[in-house]
Order: C-alpha cells, then sequence, then structure tokens
C-alpha cells in the first residue's frame, strides 16, 4: 500500500502528465479470494477493455538478498524489455519467473512457473489484462505476528517503487499499448489478438500444437462451434472471449476441430487437450553445493522432497530424496516444472530421468490425473 501511494504521488507531483490516464487503488478481501479485485471486474464499474496495464504491488519489503519476482512479463507484449531497461538503470535486480529459469529456485521462491494467481493481479488476468506482479518472496514471519515493521528493508522498498513508477509511466506514454499474449502450455504455442485476428506466435516444437499443423502467423477462425470476428467468440457464458482465452478454457480430455487461415487458404485441424499430468510429489529446494555435487545446470533439478504411496511418482518408483532431472526428454528444474506435465498431459507412460545414490537412472513412469478437492 505504502508502495502505491508513493508511486501516486510521484505522479502527482509531476509537471508532465502521461498519455493515459491512470487509476490508484487498493482492493480488500484478498486474502479470502481477491473480493475485491474481482468485485471490480465484474460490477462494471471498470471496462477492463479499456485498461491496458495493471501493476500490482504484493509484499515489497522482504527478503533483501533475493531479486524481486517480476510476474507477467511472459503474458504482455513488450513489458520484458521496458522492465529489463527499467531495473538495469536503477540497479534493482529483478528475476522473470518462466519456464526456463536461468538460476536455481531458492527455497523463498513462491510460484511455479511463469504465472501465479495469487493476488490481485488475476482478477486482471483473467480478463486478459497485460499485467505486471512485484513479490520479494516468501519468509518465516508471512502471516505471523512476529511480521513486524522493523523488519522491512525502506531503501529497497523506495527503489522497487521507483522502477514500479518509471515502469508505469512508460506504458502509460507508449504508442501502442502491450498485448496480452495467451500461452499455452498445454498446446505448446502462444496465441495473440493482432490486427483483429487471433495469431499464433509462438510454437514449440514436438508439441500438440505442431503436431495437428500449426505454423507460426496461422489466424484462427473457428474454435469448435465458436466462429471468431475479430479474435473473439462468445464463451458458454454468452461473454465476449478472445480465440487464445477459448483455447486456454478447453476442457481437458476432448479433442477439438480448428479452423486456421494461412497464406489466403483454410486449413483444418484439430487438436486434444489432455488434463495435465501429475507427479504426486512435493518438490523441495536443491542447495548450490548439491547442484555441483551432482554435475545440475540451472535447467535441471526437481527434489523430490515427499511423496505417498498412492501418488503416480511412488507407484512408478520415484522415492524421497530422487532428484528428477528430465521428464520425456525435457530438462525439468522446480521453474518448468508444471508447465511440462501440462504440455505432456496425464495418462502417458513417459521415461523419467532422475539421480539416485549419485547416478542418474532412466525409469517408466505412468503421469496420473491431478485430484480434485
Amino acid at each position: 500500500t505504502s508502495g502505491m501511494l508513493e508511486i501516486a504521488q510521484a505522479f502527482a507531483g509531476s509537471a508532465q502528465r502521461p498519455r493515459r490516464s491512470m487509476l490508484f487503488m487498493g482492493f480488500s478481501g484478498e486474502e479470502k479470494g481477491l473480493l475485491g479485485s474481482k468485485a471490480l471486474v465484474k460490477q462494471g464499474d471498470l471496462d477492463t477493455s479499456k485498461v491496458a496495464f495493471m501493476l500490482n504491488l504484493d509484499m515489497i519489503g522482504r527478503n533483501s538478498e533475493e531479486p524481486v519476482e517480476f510476474v507477467g512479463a511472459e503474458y504482455a507484449s513488450g513489458v520484458r524489455d521496458m522492465a529489463e531497461g527499467a531495473s538495469a538503470k536503477l540497479g534493482l535486480d529483478i528475476e522473470f519467473e518462466e519456464p526456463a529459469q536461468k538460476k536455481p529456485v531458492s527455497a523463498k521462491r513462491f510460484v511455479f512457473g511463469p504465472y501465479s494467481a495469487a493476488s490481485d493481479h488475476d482478477s486482471f488476468f483473467q480478463k486478459e489484462v497485460p499485467m505486471a506482479f512485484f513479490f520479494t518472496g516468501l519468509h518465516k514471519d508471512y502471516h505471523q505476528l512476529s511480521d513486524h515493521a522493523d523488519k522491512l528493508d525502506y531503501a529497497r522498498m523506495q527503489l522497487i517503487a521507483r522502477f514500479g513508477y518509471a515502469l508505469t509511466r512508460e506504458i502509460a506514454n507508449t504508442e501502442s499499448a502491450p498485448i496480452f499474449i495467451h500461452k499455452l502450455d498445454w498446446l505448446g504455442a502462444s496465441v495473440q489478438t493482432i490486427g483483429g485476428a487471433s495469431t499464433v506466435t509462438a510454437l514449440e516444437p514436438d508439441s500438440r500444437a505442431s503436431k495437428a499443423g500449426l505454423t507460426l502467423g496461422d489466424t484462427i477462425a473457428r474454435i469448435g462451434e465458436s466462429v471468431l470476428q475479430k479474435g473473439s467468440a462468445k464463451d458458454a457464458e454468452g461473454e465476449m472471449r478472445s480465440g487464445g482465452y477459448l483455447l486456454d478454457h478447453l476442457a481437458p480430455g476432448t479433442e477439438t476441430a480448428l479452423q486456421v487461415q494461412r497464406g489466403g487458404k483454410t486449413l483444418d485441424v484439430s487438436v486434444t487437450r489432455s488434463k495435465r499430468g501429475y507427479l504426486g510429489i512435493y518438490p523441495g529446494s536443491l542447495s548450490e553445493e548439491d547442484r555441483q555435487k551432482y554435475g545440475l545446470d540451472s535447467s535441471e533439478g526437481v527434489l523430490i522432497a515427499s511423496t505417498g504411496p498412492e501418488a503416480p511418482a511412488y507407484k512408478s518408483g520415484l522415492r524421497e530424496g530422487d532428484i528428477i532431472t528430465k521428464l520425456r526428454g525435457y530438462s525439468v528444474n522446480n521453474g518448468s516444472l508444471m508447465s511440462i506435465l501440462s504440455r505432456i498431459g496425464a495418462g502417458e507412460t513417459i521415461t523419467v530421468q532422475v539421480i539416485r545414490e549419485g547416478k542418474r537412472i532412466d525409469m517408466p513412469l505412468t503421469l496420473g490425473e491431478p485430484p480434485s478437492f
């Protein structure tokens, strides 16, 4: 809250007004299920289709030795470059959460993969609003009575607020607003609405998208029975949604026909969305000493901290203390685990490589389905 107020004061005191209007707000009920931010976007007082960007500050005062987690850059065009430029000028160490971690994930890291829904930015994310979430990580005083103000790093909070100001000012003044990117881990593709068309802008090899015959630059004209007009169609609730959103919300376990436009031709393809693969493990954190001991680079290494006899991992022979290095040939770490499990899907029998007693061994593993609670 103090960071938000500092940024608001900086904008209010600036002689040059930004090109875009800005709103500063604090939301109540976040711990009860994002109640305040959900109410704002659902009640219609704010037209989210006109919101260019949302910045969320949540817990920016602790863990001074850790980089600031920057969540959301992978879902908004151009934001990463702007963030890197602003942080470099300020000398602030930031870390983007993404499948290919540049360095090991520490014990204080909060999210797995490029996105965490655990704060008010998610209400805007669900409305396809480009966003960023600053977070300095968990700590032993989290949600405890011992979380006192004298433990905050005020100088670093000031630096983070300056970073937020620099980033939002650039976005507020840029000619073209960021475009929301749908990163579809299960499909192995990214889809953006460009020029009124749902366009494939990224494609991973050996993915469901590439196996289905999709290529870069394809525009999606139909998803199942939904015909896209200006890149959007009505969802089951009658709300207009982009093609990327509709793909992201296809029911797991279903095959869906797609109609795409490519070079003036219309092509029919189909994709099958499986349920996300499930291991049934609680991942732990590897020390730098262990990484050096076992020769692990930054892209691999998931320690099995715990598992149970009913878990797919345990049934396939994995045990606590094993270190998973590869799943079906994909290098895997704590940052990429969830996206790779989404890509592979439930029910598949794959080869998993683990380190056990200092040796790398390959084992067959059948992924289960995530439990429903």
